[in-house]
């Protein structure tokens, strides 16, 4: 009886420390994106907002803006991350561009090609934006199936994270593969895709969207729910 006593005592004592408050999560501050303009490269600013803001952030992209994102980059060692994705991005829209980038970049390949965005870490959630106008990733694809063009095209994305989300994002005319998900405890949630030629019927196309697939997946435990 004197031992089942001292027990009972102990697992109190355990949740009392567990439920105080330096047990409670880190408060997460919310860092907004700078837009820098619409005929400049928000690359710079986008990388040094990450950089300063890559543990128990929220990072923002602002309502209306498009940011160009016009150089390929890697969101890299994020902890505790939200990323809000209220405005949009896009690639450049000239292929050659793409092309060359694309071709010089550091970012870790995936099976099929390059990302252009790559995003790694624990406990990171990709939301966009609940209006269908914003939430978007801009690719600019149909010049590309147009004239049936495979060389140095990127991937949008690879989400290499560990427990995270995909939510409400959109992806408006992608040069080719979309999300790339080699991570593990990833739930993708609201996810939308225009792929569809702009010069055809379904039935007789001019340009095919070769190789759009919404999502490449390797990793495990992985749930895609609309």
């Amino acid at each position: 009886m004197v031992h089942f006593t001292s027990y009972v005592l102990v697992a109190a004592a355990v949740g009392s420390v567990a439920a105080s408050p330096s047990s409670k999560p880190a408060k997460k501050k919310t860092c907004k994106v700078p837009y820098v303009g619409k005929d400049q490269d928000n690359s710079p600013a986008i990388l040094q907002t990450f950089a300063n803001c890559s543990s128990n952030a929220i990072i923002e992209f602002e309502e209306p803006y498009t940011y160009h994102a016009w150089t390929p980059m890697s969101w890299l060692n994020l902890s505790n991350v939200d990323i809000h994705l209220n405005g949009n991005l896009d690639l450049p829209s000239d292929i050659p561009t793409v092309q060359a980038k694309i071709n010089a970049t550091s970012n870790q390949p995936s099976t099929y090609a390059t990302p252009w965005f790559y995003i790694q870490g624990s406990n990171v959630n990709l939301i966009g934006s609940t209006n269908k106008k914003y939430g978007q990733f801009q690719g600019y694809g149909q010049q590309w199936w147009n004239i049936n063009l495979k060389v140095l095209r990127p991937q949008l994305a690879t989400f290499n994270v560990s427990t995270g989300s995909i939510e409400n994002i959109k992806v408006i005319k992608p040069i080719a593969w979309g999300f790339n998900l080699p991570g593990t405890n990833l739930k993708v949630k609201n996810h939308f895709v225009d792929a569809a030629p702009n010069n055809g019927t379904r039935d007789q196309t001019i340009s095919f969207p070769f190789n759009t697939d919404g999502f490449n997946l390797s990793g495990q435990n992985i749930t895609l729910d609309g």
